[in-house]
């Protein structure tokens, strides 16, 4: 489409340098008016373009999403993944930023002193998962 457009503005400008042997301003003024509205449509069609193309990204992502939702499964308050995927971890990926954001984010596991918070942590969003040395914890006692 754009192409087609391109050739109707070289068009346009032979005409208009054909129209210079023409004394007839009324020609030359609708000349000027086709000119400027092929290259108005010509800047549209590239915005058209622009914009499928990030239409089209945006729905691969989103089919791409899909596709992670239906192989994945909750478990034990963390996601895991049904079947292997090639180049990917099993799991277990952050509930909260597959949840918000759409992105499976791999957790990892913290060293043994840092178990005082939890068994992982979310390398993006800093949240801590998993059974933390603090759930055994039984208080005081009144002694």
């Amino acid at each position: 489409m754009i192409q087609e457009i391109a050739t109707a503005l070289t068009v346009v400008k032979n005409l208009k340098d054909i129209s210079g042997r023409i004394k007839d301003a009324e020609f030359k003024i609708l000349l000027a008016d086709l000119q400027m509205a092929l290259a108005d449509i010509k800047v549209k069609c590239a915005d058209l373009t622009e914009e499928n193309i990030r239409l089209r990204r945006e729905l691969s992502r989103v089919s791409e999403s899909d596709n992670v939702r239906k192989n994945i499964e909750f478990k034990d308050g963390l996601y895991y993944l049904k079947t292997p995927v090639e180049g990917r971890p099993s799991g277990p990926y952050c509930p909260g930023c597959l949840d918000t954001h759409e992105r499976l984010q791999v957790l990892r596991k913290l060293p043994k002193d840092f178990e005082v918070f939890g068994q992982f942590e979310c390398p993006i969003c800093k949240q801590n998962f998993g059974k933390s040395e603090m759930d055994d914890f039984s208080g005081f006692s009144a002694t």
